[in-house]
């Protein structure tokens, strides 16, 4: 039992230390204005953290200039270095994202989603996505975060209910973006290995997820692992949770090389998913989310990104096609409108 208890010990403080591979963390931490017991939740988050280990953490909804000071006094008391720590304010990605590299961030690029609205027939530029190139050890890795607008469910809006979900296009309309800014940058960097990890608030079933699989050719970590499962991230049995939304948070991965060894996840899981003490004696969960966490072992029998599929449009029933051909025509117009800007 005692031999038990310390092989216990050892696994959770090696826990993301794997030789020759990479950790993964991916958590919503809730830190909107008026949050429950945000002040109180944000003190254990590096704690919980902690045990894990990872070398690189995204942390979404960090908004408050309080929120990111906080967690990154205690990030850096961890080891994690000031110079590869990065907060997308709010008033910069509509997210409060922060990302936290174990390993020097040798380039970024920022560049901010564009929408459509047809109420007023204007662009808008709405949340972001951002790539960070990380050196690990001499090799170059392409980390990719975002997080994409959310559905809604039958609402009120001007006084009246609508039935129908008005953020699928625009949820749609984002994920073609990141498609196409994960490709680029891939391109661009040269990097071998991609990773994309982040708040995508959607699940597996849904058609823009399954939309952007096809289109920027990753694979999902958890589903890699766990075919035959779906353990959500985003559940009622989080009493901070306000719908059942199942797993809306990823980490996905992708190796561009054939010749060279790739990144395979030898661990997925679902992480934070039961309450924590608080400094005031609470027992809290530290988000309306849960986190979700990988880690990836260096290996020769790798999967490689797909490749663009052939006959994609052909794929979706016209209704679908028609809807999306549509909004990515008033999409295009009103990119061509920013640029001009």
């Amino acid at each position: 039992m005692k031999r038990a208890k310390i092989l216990l010990c050892l696994g959770l403080f090696f826990a993301g230390k794997v030789m020759g591979g990479y950790s993964v963390l991916s958590f919503n931490i809730w830190g909107i204005k008026g949050a429950r017991y945000i002040s109180e939740r944000i003190k254990i988050v590096p704690k919980a953290v902690a045990k894990l280990h990872p070398e690189l953490i995204v942390l979404q909804e960090v908004f408050e200039s309080w929120e990111a000071e906080e967690l990154k006094k205690a990030f850096i008391s961890q080891g994690y270095s000031p110079d590869n720590i990065r907060h997308l304010s709010f008033s910069r990605s509509s997210t409060g994202m922060m990302i936290l590299s174990r390993y020097p961030i040798l380039r970024e690029r920022f560049q901010p989603y564009f929408g459509f609205d047809p109420e007023s027939g204007k662009e808008k530029i709405i949340r972001a996505q951002a790539s960070f190139l990380i050196n690990r050890e001499e090799e170059k890795i392409l980390f990719i975060t975002t997080h994409i607008m959310p559905r809604i469910f039958p609402t009120w809006i001007k006084k009246r209910v609508i039935q129908y979900d008005v953020n699928q296009v625009e949820q749609i309309l984002e994920f073609f973006q990141l498609a196409e800014f994960i490709r680029s940058e891939q391109k661009e960097t040269g990097a071998e290995v991609v990773i994309v990890a982040g708040d995508l608030n959607a699940d597996p079933c849904l058609l823009s997820y399954q939309l952007f699989l096809a289109l920027s050719g990753l694979i999902n970590a958890y589903d890699y692992l766990h075919p035959q499962e779906s353990e959500g991230t985003y559940l009622k049995s989080n009493p901070f949770a306000l719908i059942e939304s199942g797993r809306i948070d990823h980490i996905l991965f992708g190796n561009f090389s054939e010749k060279e060894a790739g990144f395979v996840p030898i661990t997925a899981q679902v992480v934070f998913k039961h309450p924590y003490v608080s400094e005031k004696g609470r027992e809290l969960y530290l988000s309306d989310h849960y986190g979700i966490f990988a880690q990836f072992q260096k290996s020769s029998s790798k999967p490689l990104a797909r490749p663009l599929p052939d006959g994609l449009w052909q794929k979706l029933n016209s209704q679908e096609r028609n809807i999306l051909l549509k909004w990515l025509e008033q999409e295009k117009d009103a990119c061509v409108s920013a640029e001009l800007i």
